[in-house]
């Protein structure tokens, strides 16, 4: 028979981890080896838990569910739409009395359904990310405790590389496309 504890278990085994890790380092940093090793086995006895001495009250577990809801729904609704979209056009593409070309309406469908593309990116990062609040690792690292040693100014500067090299990206992609545009179809 499985048993599953409280919040308020796992927030108390998740406190004393984390005053065994505070301990830990301060047996250690002592040097003194009997006590590190009562700490560590204090921690990892209760490491399972360790996230949950972060958090304050249950409500903290508990993800943006409409958030997470809506936008999986969307995102399937939209992924649906395309499915049906490509049926269509393979569909049309294979009857020899329908050309494409001539299909006004489905064209204008199609170049209309383009961002919902990316629209449905997003929202899948909706899922993912929102879906998995609070946790940046479950049940052992709450985002709000999740911390990096990367400078303020790494991150600025990674940030404007990638700006600048996404913007030269996007202005050689449009060139090329326009320059595509002015030539106009070829025909034989």
């Amino acid at each position: 028979m499985t048993y599953s504890i409280s919040f308020e278990e796992k927030n108390a085994k998740g406190k004393k981890a984390l005053q065994a890790l505070t301990n830990y380092k301060a047996a250690d940093k002592a040097n003194d080896k009997t006590a590190a090793a009562l700490h560590k086995d204090t921690l990892m006895a209760n490491y399972e838990y360790f996230g949950y001495g972060y958090l304050n009250k249950p409500e903290d577990t508990i993800p943006n569910v409409p958030m997470v809801f809506y936008s999986f729904h969307i995102m399937v609704t939209l992924g649906m739409f395309f499915i049906l979209l490509f049926a269509i056009f393979t569909f049309l593409s294979f009857k020899k009395d329908v050309t494409l070309e001539k299909s006004n309406w489905l064209l204008w469908i199609a170049l209309l359904s383009i961002p919902l593309g990316y629209t449905a990116t997003q929202l899948g990062w909706i899922v993912a990310e929102v879906g998995r609040q609070p946790w940046a690792i479950q049940d052992v690292l709450p985002v709000k405790a999740a911390v990096s040693a990367i400078s303020a100014n790494s991150v600025k500067i990674t940030f404007f590389l990638f700006l600048t090299l996404f913007t030269a990206l996007l202005v050689a992609e449009l060139r090329i496309m326009f320059k595509q545009i002015g030539k106009g179809p070829q025909h034989d």
